[in-house]
């Protein structure tokens, strides 16, 4: 009878085993253990040792592969570190030439859990590889596995979160882009994201209608009015 002392009794093996010629494990019979350090240790309990031996934990690659809240747990933080987020419209998970072998991996787990829409594919003349998560895709690795670490890269993945399905058009985003612009020296188009809950390319394209009419402009730090003097009605 093997004795298990209570600080360690949940580290042990329970079960034995031989090596043969060939190096191969053969398993032995159950063996009986007694826990001590409980208020009752008159009990014995006896263990499978093939049962117990027969657990080899998997890699973490298989049971995300099987399981998507572990899937979302993995890859939620290799997306904060590799991704900025801030101004982007589609998370990404990308590796070098090197790791490519990884990154064939958490493709294939991306697809088995229907969050990607696009292939592996070379990033422009760098020696890197990536592939793009959709939107809903994100949504659910987010629900499963969020909030980020870092508070402002987690604001930014929360609008990429809401933006799972397309919003209804906002035929009035232009007048609202210019009120608010009206309200402070300048904006940048990642605090304008953020406060009206759409992506780059909705906001930017609205932003750039008004910059033609000449009533905005572009400068290092983000959009201002060109003129104080401009109404908030102009855009229509």
């Amino acid at each position: 009878m093997a004795r298990i002392p209570l600080a360690t009794r949940g580290l042990q093996w329970l079960g034995q085993c031989v090596a043969t010629p060939k190096g191969e494990a053969n398993r032995l019979n159950p063996t009986p253990v007694q826990i001590v350090g409980c208020k009752d240790t008159s009990r014995n309990f006896n263990f499978d040792s093939q049962h117990i031996e027969g657990v080899k934990m998997p890699s973490v690659y298989v049971k995300a592969f099987q399981n998507k809240r572990i899937a979302a747990y993995m890859l939620l933080p290799l997306m904060e570190f590799e991704f900025a987020f801030h101004g982007a419209q589609k998370p990404a998970i990308t590796q070098s030439e090197r790791n490519k072998p990884q990154l064939e991996v958490l493709y294939k787990i991306c697809k088995k859990h229907g969050w990607i829409s696009t292939k592996i594919s070379k990033l422009g003349k760098k020696n890197e590889y990536w592939f793009k998560i959709t939107n809903k895709g994100f949504s659910e690795i987010y629900r499963l596995a969020g909030p980020l670490a870092d508070k402002n890269k987690d604001m930014w993945a929360r609008l990429l979160a809401e933006r799972k399905s397309n919003y209804s058009k906002d035929r009035n985003i232009s007048l609202k882009l210019l009120k608010t612009l009206q309200t402070r020296k300048e904006f940048t188009t990642k605090e304008l994201c953020l406060q009206f809950r759409r992506l780059p390319y909705t906001i930017t394209r609205h932003l750039r209608k008004l910059e033609r009419k000449k009533i905005i402009k572009k400068t290092k730090r983000g959009w201002i009015i060109m003129s104080a003097g401009v109404s908030a009605n102009s855009p229509t």
